[in-house]
Parts: structure tokens; sequence; C-alpha cells
């Protein structure tokens, strides 16, 4: 009789002690995961990129200045850099003249040249090149004379970008880092 009223009383509450199981199986089994979780955690990282799709071009103006242009296609704000090559041109074969440095002036506004002789934009103090600015104004003058009438002024600005995220890049490719407001060789 006891056995009786002990198996009538579990059938009685069956639901309620399945529930307490299935309870009591969810907390340990949540607690084994949160601590396998939190070992594997400890020995993973995370970078996270953007699509890298950087567009710049290079203009020559009508009035014998020059543009580059950070493409409305690209994705992402960058750094840009460029040289700027000048040398005599022959107009039929294509035989380049050496230009003495010395001979040539360059007004390079919203940029910053550095010991390695590259240029450095800058645009209204930032040195991350937004998409679809401009830097313009960008013009190679000389005094010296070609080698003859078949001669012209070549100036050839070669320019490149690299992303801003992460912000080490630019140190990393270039070896320059925007400090305080200027570019800066790094040692």
């Amino acid at each position: 009789m006891k056995t009786k009223r002990l198996l009538t009383y579990i059938k009685d509450r069956l639901p309620l002690l399945l529930l307490l199981v299935c309870v009591i199986s969810c907390a340990v089994a949540s607690a084994v995961y949160a601590k396998y979780v939190k070992d594997i955690d400890a020995n993973v990282s995370m970078d996270i990129t953007g699509v890298g799709d950087i567009e710049i071009e290079v203009v020559k103006q009508s009035n014998g200045t020059y543009t580059i242009q950070h493409g409305d296609d690209s994705r992402i704000p960058a750094y840009i850099r460029f040289a700027i090559v000048v040398n005599w041109k022959h107009k039929t074969n294509g035989t380049l003249w050496y230009i003495n440095p010395s001979d040539l002036s360059y007004t390079v506004p919203n940029a910053t040249q550095l010991s390695d002789g590259y240029y450095y934009g800058v645009k209204d103090g930032n040195a991350q090149i937004a998409v679809g600015t401009v830097l313009s104004g960008i013009m190679v003058t000389t005094e010296s004379t070609p080698p003859s009438d078949e001669y012209e002024l070549n100036v050839q600005i070669l320019a490149e970008a690299i992303q801003c995220v992460p912000e080490d890049a630019v140190e990393i490719a270039w070896d320059a880092a925007f400090i305080d407001g200027n570019w800066k060789k790094l040692p």
C-alpha cells in the first residue's frame, strides 16, 4: 500500500519532476559550455578589415596643374603619397633628357614632402583622404631650356594609396606616420 501511494504520488508529480530534471541538465550543460568557450576565447583574436578598393587618379588640368582624386568608386578613406618625376621628352621617339632637380620649382599644396622624396597628402589638416576628395594645384615649372625644339616638358606624378585601417598600416608599408598634425618619417 505504501508503494502504491508512492507510485501514485510520483505519477501525479511526474511532469514537474521531468521539468526539474530538464532544468538541472540545461544548467549543467550551460556551465560546461561556458567553461569551454572561456578556455577557447583566450586563444582567439579577430581582425576586422574592410574591402580595400582604393581608386586614385592623376589628371592634368588645362591650366598646366595636376590633381589627384580619391575616386568616388573607392569604399574607404586612404592615405595618399606621390612622387613627381620630371624630364625633357622627345616628341617623336620618347627619349628622355635629364633635368637637374635644382632647375625645377614645385608648387604642391595639400602635401608634405619627406626625406624619402615622396609627397604625403593632407586635406584640411587630416591625412586620411576621404572618398571623392581632390588634391589640386600641383604644378611644376622650370627655367631650364630643352636640349632642342624636339623636346617638351614631361611631368609624371606617380601616386599610390593605402587603407587607413588598421592605423599602423601606413607605418608598416611606408615607414611614415601622421603624428600631431604632421607627416613624419619613422626611424
